[in-house]
């Protein structure tokens, strides 16, 4: 069983990276904070029993592991983007495929693990957040009707990418409900929720 993992990931640059963030506390301190959730990311793949292929936003930084396959992102949009990506794996004969963004600290490498577990029994796993979208999508086969044609970052990503699956009459995994950090009302519930205060007195 060949599995693979994406993780999406935008390149650190000054004022391209959580725009909302930085509404409140300013692009260096959205940046900084940004950098910090990919470290968190990187450090939970350690573990994941699965090749990592990470793709960059616009271009190969020197900054990831030496195992790991680095590409850049390919479309439009991004279910352009999460659909070339899926495409590129499956040819590669990848008969598990799951991807990530670089967004979710709460997202564990038990929670991966166990993503790739579910597809064993299921065509589809979705990793559902509380904003609506989804942060972990990992399937068996590939269909375009859940990447192509379809309107981005708004409170029913996840609710139509969960009903496209069933109209396909496919299985579908439903993992524990997560939250990105997008805005500073996202960053500060995830301190509150864990009494982790990495990003505290930062920016401005």
């Amino acid at each position: 069983m060949k599995k693979a993992l994406i993780v999406f990931q935008k390149n650190l640059l000054l004022g391209k990276v959580k725009t909302r963030l930085a509404e409140t506390i300013s692009d260096e301190a959205a940046l900084d904070c940004y950098s910090q959730m990919i470290a968190s990311t990187h450090e939970q793949l350690v573990k994941v029993d699965a090749d990592i292929h990470l793709y960059f936003s616009e271009f190969i930084e020197p900054t990831a592991p030496q195992n790991w396959q680095v590409q850049v992102q390919k479309g439009d949009d991004l279910g352009e983007k999460m659909y070339n990506a899926f495409l590129d794996l499956k040819f590669l004969g990848y008969d598990q495929v799951v991807i990530i963004g670089t967004d979710c600290l709460e997202l564990t490498t038990k929670i991966i693990n166990n993503s790739f577990a579910s597809l064993n029994s299921c065509d589809y796993v979705l990793g559902p957040a509380n904003d609506g979208g989804y942060y972990l999508l990992g399937l068996t086969e590939l269909n375009d009707v859940l990447f192509l044609n379809k309107e981005w970052s708004n409170s029913q990503v996840f609710q139509t990418t969960y009903e496209a699956i069933q109209q396909q009459n496919k299985t579908v995994f439903i993992l524990e409900k997560l939250s990105d950090i997008d805005t500073f009302e996202d960053l500060r519930g995830y301190q509150e929720k864990t009494g982790n205060n990495l990003f505290n007195n930062r920016g401005n």
